[in-house]
């Protein structure tokens, strides 16, 4: 086991899954107050539509994820100013949507150099220098931008009418979280994969709702994501199990730990 952790691939992968925790870990909280849970399942699966058309016109799977998340996040900012319809319901035509596009390109271009299980279950331990600069980036604008408009974020996703009743931009906002999840989405579909990425973005901060303040739930649900990706990638490597899977799963017992633990 030391040995195989020594390996350059196996610390690039920790490396990753470390950097990648602090956005996941932040906007999941944002995520959770706004009762936005379904909101990860519909960036994930846009990103699988993503990575087809950006291999598709020759280009880098990266910019075709941005893509296809920032048309996205554009549906989901602006609904309500174009449509009477609930945002569950354009969660779900972005979510089912983007899955059925990303499969159909996927099947009439069979020759596509993409294998399925890597879009929907992400290659942790194909981790580039790359990659590493690409989510390194990614953290540190999730922690400015959140810094910077902190008040506003956490109104806005508290009530939104009181937001309005704050002179705060609630269209605004929103749109500045939601171009973040796009960037975050954008950068980690390689590693965790379309699948994988909305219960990492879910279970670190409902793991982490004992917190006494927004500011301590944010911390505690970094640290949680970090102890979840380490240990998640470590079971995956002692019992050679799939990395993303694992990590998963060590989330569901991170995540249901914390709620028998909080009954007592």
């Amino acid at each position: 086991m030391i040995d195989l952790l020594s390996q350059d691939f196996v610390q690039l992968a920790l490396i990753a899954g470390c950097l990648l925790a602090i956005p996941l870990g932040i906007l999941g909280c944002f995520t959770l107050w706004q009762r936005m849970t379904f909101f990860g399942d519909a960036m994930g699966h846009a990103a699988i539509s993503g990575v087809a058309l950006g291999t598709l016109i020759a280009t880098s799977p990266e910019w075709g994820v941005l893509i296809s998340s920032l048309i996205a996040v554009v549906i989901l900012a602006y609904h309500k100013e174009s449509s009477k319809l609930p945002l569950d319901t354009w969660l779900g035509a972005v979510s089912y949507g983007g899955l059925a596009l990303g499969l159909v390109i996927l099947s009439k271009n069979p020759h596509l150099q993409i294998n399925p299980e890597t879009i929907l279950f992400g290659e942790i331990f194909a981790t580039t220098t790359k990659d590493i600069v690409l989510i390194a980036g990614c953290a540190g604008l999730t922690i400015v931008i959140c810094a910077l408009a902190w008040r506003s974020l956490l109104v806005v996703s508290i009530n939104e009418d009181l937001a309005r009743g704050n002179d705060i931009n609630v269209t605004k906002i929103k749109g500045i979280l939601f171009f973040l999840m796009a960037i975050t989405t954008a950068v980690a579909i390689k590693i965790v994969g379309g699948l994988m990425l909305p219960a990492l973005l879910i279970f670190p901060a409902a793991s982490s709702t004992c917190a006494k303040t927004p500011e301590h739930m944010v911390i505690q649900s970094v640290g949680m994501a970090l102890i979840i990706f380490i240990l998640g990638l470590l079971t995956s490597l002692f019992f050679d199990l799939p990395c993303a899977p694992s990590i998963v799963l060590v989330g569901t017992g991170i995540l249901i730990a914390s709620k028998l633990t909080s009954f007592k």
